[in-house]
């Protein structure tokens, strides 16, 4: 994974060119047309024009027909027998992984030939990344890219973690809500009109949710959890922050942030929202302590399994 990160890194702050001819670095940029089975345009077919990476077709037989294309060449292929990732495929062709559209042969024009020339492993890009003087190694470098990823699993987990424990007071705390009045309330705020299904499905979601806020309002006076103003006003200013740096703009002075946070927080519900994700931070934080968990460490594609497993079992479930 680390290797995968440096690969996408240096792909992304690297050179682009525009090479007269594909090779094995190349990425094509064209028209994707669907094709019958007689190896003609489809009439109503599929059709996207979208890029195409040589480097991720791992068999070298199936990459031959790649390269060596110019721009206004013609090919015709199969997407599924050529790449090993549904997900790729699927986001290729701009189609769901179970239209009939991912199992079809393809005919894609050459459009613009691209090359990217992947940028060294150097203390400019090192700066750009992480700061001026931060990272000044390469075994520095690969250090900062491991904490990433362990960090960014980390986070999953507690994710699962979250999701789990909410389930369990759901399901092991009677708290009794007037419903049929609830339900009233519901339908005269309502936007438009919901058939029976769809109006419980809805219902039984803020039913949810009103009971876990009350479990929250007994877990944070049990424990004596209170949210302070200022930390109100510094997730308001590390949010803007973040929005800065995700245009690469740099975060403005000390009086602008407070400005812009206190105007953030002053908008419909923000305050209270800013609030409430503090609040739940911490309860969260008192429960991973005080209950007892079962650690599993498994390999990632496993832990994904296992969350669509749950996902699509609380789906059959609410339904």
């Amino acid at each position: 994974m680390v290797e995968d990160d440096i690969n996408d890194i240096r792909r992304r702050y690297g050179k682009f060119s525009n090479p007269e001819s594909a090779e094995e670095t190349s990425i094509l940029y064209g028209e994707f047309n669907e094709l019958d089975e007689a190896g003609a345009l489809k009439e109503g077919g599929n059709k996207t024009t979208t890029t195409i990476s040589i480097e991720l077709i791992t068999d070298v037989a199936k990459r031959k027909p790649f390269l060596g294309l110019k721009k206004g060449d013609v090919v015709d292929f199969n997407p599924m027998e050529t790449f090993r990732s549904e997900a790729e495929i699927s986001s290729m062709l701009r189609v769901d992984k179970d239209s009939p559209a991912m199992k079809s042969s393809y005919r894609f024009t050459v459009m613009t030939v691209n090359k990217v020339e992947k940028a060294d492993l150097n203390q400019e890009l090192f700066d750009k990344l992480f700061g001026e003087g931060i990272v000044t190694t390469e075994d520095d470098f690969r250090t900062k890219i491991r904490e990433g990823i362990a960090s960014y699993f980390e986070k999953e987990s507690d994710k699962k973690f979250r999701k789990d424990i909410r389930n369990l007071f759901l399901e092991q705390i009677a708290v009794p809500l007037p419903d049929e009045f609830l339900k009233r309330m519901l339908k005269a705020n309502q936007e438009k009109e919901m058939d029976d299904h769809t109006f419980d499905h809805e219902y039984y979601h803020l039913s949810e949710d009103l009971r876990w806020n009350l479990i929250q309002n007994k877990l944070a006076e049990a424990n004596s959890i209170a949210v302070e103003r200022e930390e109100v006003l510094e997730v308001s200013r590390q949010m803007i922050r973040q929005q800065f740096s995700q245009y690469g703009v740099p975060a403005p002075e000390s009086e602008k942030l407070e400005e812009l946070s206190n105007n953030y927080l002053q908008e419909e519900n923000n305050a209270e929202r800013v609030e409430r994700i503090i609040r739940e931070n911490k309860i969260f934080d008192v429960l991973k302590k005080e209950v007892k968990l079962d650690i599993h460490e498994m390999p990632y594609q496993d832990f994904v399994a296992k969350l669509n497993e749950q996902t699509q079992h609380e789906t059959e479930h609410h339904h």
